[in-house]
């Protein structure tokens, strides 16, 4: 997370409060993506039955967003 901030520039704090709530707003980001992810392999993929090329990168951002849950987990 912090290979991220130091890419796109987000300055460090050091007040609690304020990571808490960055770490929060970064959480409910991550879990919308992964919802609009999951409904676009869902309608596209199942209802609609549109082949892999136009859901596939929807399902790939699922996949991340599982691994790097359970890898939090682990920490």
């Amino acid at each position: 997370m912090n290979k991220f901030k130091k890419i796109l520039r987000i300055t460090e704090h050091d007040d609690e409060r304020v990571q808490a709530l960055e770490y929060r707003s970064y959480a409910e980001a991550g879990f919308l993506i992964a919802v609009l992810s999951a409904l676009d392999v869902i309608i596209r993929g199942l209802v609609l039955s549109h082949p892999l090329s136009e859901w596939g990168m929807s399902l790939f951002v699922l996949i991340i967003y599982i691994i790097s849950l359970e890898l939090d987990k682990l920490q």
